[in-house]
């Protein structure tokens, strides 16, 4: 069996940092959004994690945490100051844990190498479509799923237009970049391999992660 998943369906959360090591307002504002609506502190979730993906090692804000409160925490380990590479590292953050992650497994995604920052409205969730603006309310949600169902959205502008969203929100109609689960079983033996591909430069898709 095989399996394949558009990318651009979930939040990175990787993304919250850019390209440049700039904090990225607008994902910081969706992972807020999406914290807030499990009823979960979206402050003390969202500066350790900014903490754990920057390049340097000194807190920031009043629930930052770099060395020194992991050594308080007790755990074996400490911020890569990098990118994290699975919804599994995830549940390591300060403030973060498994129970967490789980209940955000629809919406968000930790993919280091493809870190699409523009959301797919064609294949996202509801819970991530809620995330992306306080503009989108409830009927709007609604109205997406339904209109998606019968044709898919082929025109941004026109969606931005309907629903209030400016451009500093990146959306997309397609992605370039998938997660595959392959699945074998032979007898009563079963053996499952799980990758990333993504759209290069000509066109082909190539395993990168």
């Amino acid at each position: 069996t095989i399996e394949v998943t558009d990318l651009a369906r979930y939040i990175n959360v990787n993304n919250l940092i850019d390209s440049s090591g700039t904090l990225s307002l607008e994902v910081q504002e969706q992972l807020q959004r999406l914290l807030l609506e499990h009823e979960w502190p979206a402050d003390e979730m969202v500066e350790p994690l900014i903490d754990w993906l920057d390049a340097d090692g000194e807190r920031g804000g009043i629930y930052g945490a770099e060395k020194m409160e992991y050594l308080a925490m007790g755990v074996p380990y400490q911020p890569p100051n990098g990118s994290l590479h699975s919804l599994q590292e995830l549940s390591l953050v300060k403030g973060w844990d498994r129970e967490v992650v789980d209940s955000l497994k629809g919406a968000v995604t930790a993919h280091a190498t493809c870190r699409e920052s523009a959301i797919n409205i064609n294949t996202a969730s509801a819970e991530t479509l809620s995330a992306l603006s306080d503009q989108l309310l409830p009927t709007d949600i609604e109205t997406i799923l339904q209109q998606r169902e019968e044709m898919p959205y082929g025109d941004l502008d026109a969606f931005r237009a309907d629903f209030g969203l400016d451009q500093s929100i990146p959306l997309t109609l397609t992605s370039d970049c998938y997660n595959a689960k392959v699945s074998a079983q032979v007898g009563k033996v079963t053996g499952t391999i799980e990758f990333s591909i993504q759209k290069n430069d000509q066109g082909q898709y190539v395993i990168v992660e």
